[in-house]
């Protein structure tokens, strides 16, 4: 249905291998569906990049395990700094994404890929073809030409992850505006984006609300 529907590629979040981390992250017992539903993915041809948030403590000792299993599958994959939006305010567990790619690179032969402009992730790439990145996504080393705006559920923007939701969007589009209003508004949300995250994190007191919360 996937592929008749078009879709032109998938990210699935996939942490670990071991079973009993599975489902410490996720609280549900659903490694091997996830697996197979990777290789059906895969089966189809469809584009399929694996997200892999690190943690110390519970799973970064599965950063060399996941990029050789990667490796074999032929499948890009995404190890992600952990970020604070689990709603505690905490980042308790936070392991830099230098140290990753230090990992990858002193266990791998690997070459560093140029990044382009709206990259938010450091590619390395595999004899093989295959590639792993790294999204620095806490310790932000993309932000200069990072290019993503966010819309949540509610129809509010958020032009960065660490700043303000800013609500207008849906207000505007109920209220029978014009679709030149409507486009005027999309600019000034991105015309405001902020120089980077930690910019946008000092403009405003943030609580850092659970990504279950933010969407979009």
């Amino acid at each position: 249905q996937l592929v008749q529907l078009g879709i032109s590629g998938i990210n699935i979040s996939l942490d670990t291998l071991d079973s009993r981390q599975f489902v410490q992250l996720t609280k549900r017992d659903l490694l091997q569906p996830t697996l197979d539903a990777i290789d059906a993915v895969l089966e189809k041809g469809i584009p399929c990049k694996i997200n892999t948030v690190v943690q110390e403590g519970i799973n970064d000792d599965s950063i060399v395990e996941m990029t050789a299993w990667a490796r074999d599958k032929n499948v890009e994959i995404r190890f992600i700094e952990f970020m604070p939006f689990n709603g505690k305010q905490s980042n308790n567990g936070f392991i830099s994404g230098a140290f990753i790619e230090n990992k990858i690179k002193s266990e791998f032969n690997v070459k560093s890929l140029p990044m382009k402009f709206g990259d938010t992730a450091s590619k390395f790439q595999h004899e093989s073809g295959s590639k792993v990145g790294v999204i620095h996504a806490f310790t932000r080393n993309f932000c200069g030409s990072c290019n993503r705006i966010r819309l949540d559920a509610k129809g509010n923007f958020r032009n960065c992850l660490y700043g303000a939701s800013h609500q207008g969007l849906k207000e505007i589009i109920r209220s029978g505006a014009e679709d030149s209003q409507i486009q005027e508004f999309i600019r000034q949300q991105i015309a405001s984006k902020p120089k980077n995250g930690f910019s946008a994190e000092n403009e405003v007191p943030h609580s850092f609300e659970s990504m279950s919360i933010v969407g979009g």
